[in-house]
């Protein structure tokens, strides 16, 4: 079992009212939702979008650069 069995499969984006996302990810719904609900609290709009990750196969040399 490799590292990327492990995680998670979606993660969630709380989108600014400039359509941007904050810098944050969330792997947790309930976190997103506090994150939001903290925003409208303050009078600013936000929305939630959820992601799905998917693991990808890279090559990584000893600098953790992607190899060609």
């Amino acid at each position: 079992m490799t590292a990327a069995n492990n995680l998670p499969g979606n993660v969630v984006l709380l989108i600014t009212k400039y359509g941007r996302p904050n810098r944050r990810v969330y792997l947790d719904l309930g976190s997103a939702r506090n994150a939001v609900a903290r925003a409208h609290a303050k009078g600013l709009s936000a929305e939630l979008i959820l992601c799905r990750l998917e693991a990808v196969q890279a090559d990584l040399d000893i600098d953790g650069e992607v190899a060609e």
